[in-house]
């Protein structure tokens, strides 16, 4: 089932490569214009040129999700040039330091956090009082199965992960009667840049060596078509919930909807 987005505004961090890139790419190929966030300029104008090869309306804003002031001015510039979001999408992540809590540095710890938690808060700061004015919106915050057991030497982004989705359902709570519809998704175990660099990195616990690379386009194309549902308004009864999306949404929604029977 195709979806048009045409009207919407989107606004995606950690936009530059792997799951932001592709989620990205499918909400513009969607109809919807596209405000991308990330550190690295030259990423985002990969993406950008992508996007505007098939006639999609997209404007980078290279910044920080952990500087408020980049991601006021990110998000005032986006408005500015499309109108108010209407779908937010938390991706930015990463996922070091590795090491047990006592010898992995705590201060590296620290900015996974930030990274992960604080960076979604500053995000949803800035957007969720415009949607309320507008009649609500969405909110896609990539979060981990991780966020569901102990990982042993990577708690940094275990925790941080948790967190998310903590997060998530607080926003859900506070603000369902506004209209405001909020996902916390788990996007499957893909081979992206992140997880390549950790397959790399000999610190890291060997969680990654059973994936296959050469799945990771698929996997990818799957997680920025499941976005497009998301944002379409089709799954709105999964608000609120951690979604696996390693499954399809319509099977999601049937178990959910089979829970609450």
């Amino acid at each position: 089932m195709s979806h048009n987005l045409s009207g919407q505004v989107a606004f995606v961090t950690g936009a530059g490569r792997g799951i932001g890139r592709s989620i990205a790419t499918q909400l513009a190929k969607a109809g919807a214009s596209v405000g991308l966030m990330a550190r690295r300029r030259e990423d985002l104008d990969a993406v950008a040129s992508e996007i505007e090869s098939f006639g999609g309306k997209v404007l980078i804003v290279p910044g920080s999700v952990t500087n408020q002031d980049d991601v006021v001015a990110a998000i005032g510039a986006v408005i500015a040039a499309f109108g108010p979001i209407t779908f937010l999408v938390n991706n930015a992540g990463q996922s070091k330091p590795y090491g047990k809590i006592g010898t992995a540095d705590p201060l590296a710890w620290w900015s996974t956090q930030e990274v992960h938690v604080l960076g979604p808060m500053l995000t949803m700061s800035a957007v969720i009082p415009s949607m309320i004015a507008n009649g609500g919106g969405r909110i896609m915050n990539v979060a981990s199965m991780a966020a569901k057991f102990i990982g042993v030497e990577s708690s940094a982004y275990t925790v941080s992960k948790a967190t998310v989705v903590r997060l998530g359902e607080h926003v859900h709570a506070e603000h369902k009667d506004a209209g405001i519809k909020i996902f916390s998704i788990h996007p499957g175990s893909i081979v992206t840049d992140m997880v390549k660099t950790s397959m790399a990195d000999p610190t890291a616990p060997r969680r990654f060596d059973h994936l296959d690379p050469n799945a990771a386009e698929a996997e990818l194309l799957r997680v920025g078509a499941q976005a497009v549902e998301l944002a379409s308004g089709e799954f709105d009864d999964l608000a609120g919930e951690f979604i696996d999306l390693e499954k399809p949404l319509s099977q999601s929604l049937s178990e959910a909807k089979a829970a609450k029977a």
